[in-house]
């Protein structure tokens, strides 16, 4: 029988503090009247969310993995845009080549609107070193003990590495599978015959509509 329960993350001072920073960013009148407009701040702001509570998801991780089950993790991404956005990054400002997801995509957005660059500096030295880690590298570093495979959307250059990563979720070699919202679309990882361990899913991202929610 399936249960459901709402896990909170309790902000850290740290956490907290660093959220107004962002949010005393954004709300500078040059920042918010950028081409970027609202949806750029929509999506930081849901993906530093998303990093704060990955720690939180990695304990309940391993309170499943240690009691014998499976585990999986669902983002809406997998950060196979971010790793490009990345590289682009890496050629244009080799300075800023070890920025993480979040601080890349808020310097690429700044670069691409304009902004004098004494304000992307001064956004840089504020944030940078403080933003939290990307979600995928966080439970890879913290689960990698058990075996974490990624799965992708199925429509994508890595649909036959999708494949074998299920099988060998399935099987039990790898306990931990993490997954884009993409690849869960018709994706069955119930327990079968070679791999009988119960599932725990962790929704680290809600998807947009219900309907995908449901699936």
């Amino acid at each position: 029988t399936a249960q459901f329960r709402v896990v909170t993350h309790h902000l850290s001072p740290d956490e907290q503090q660093l959220y107004d920073e962002c949010a005393t960013y954004y709300a500078d009148p040059e920042v918010a009247q950028s081409r970027a407009g609202d949806l750029a701040r929509l999506r930081f702001f849901a993906n530093l969310i998303t990093a704060f509570k990955t720690n939180t998801a990695v304990t309940r991780a391993i309170e499943h993995l240690e009691c014998g089950r499976q585990v999986l993790v669902t983002l809406q991404g997998t950060g196979a845009s971010a790793s490009a956005q990345r590289r682009e990054l890496q050629a244009q400002r080799p300075d800023l080549a070890h920025a993480g997801a979040l601080a890349v995509a808020t310097i690429r957005s700044a670069m691409r609107d304009g902004l004098p660059e004494h304000r992307l500096l001064a956004m840089a030295e504020r944030l940078f070193g403080r933003l939290p880690a990307d979600p995928i590298d966080v439970l890879r570093q913290r689960l990698g003990a058990w075996g974490v495979v990624e799965l992708s959307g199925k429509g994508s250059p890595s649909a036959v590495l999708t494949q074998a990563n299920v099988s060998k979720f399935q099987r039990g070699e790898a306990r931990v599978a993490i997954l884009s919202a993409a690849a869960g679309q018709g994706l069955s990882l119930h327990a079968n015959r070679t791999d009988s361990a119960q599932r725990a899913h962790l929704l680290l991202e809600l998807p947009w509509s219900a309907e995908a929610f449901i699936q």
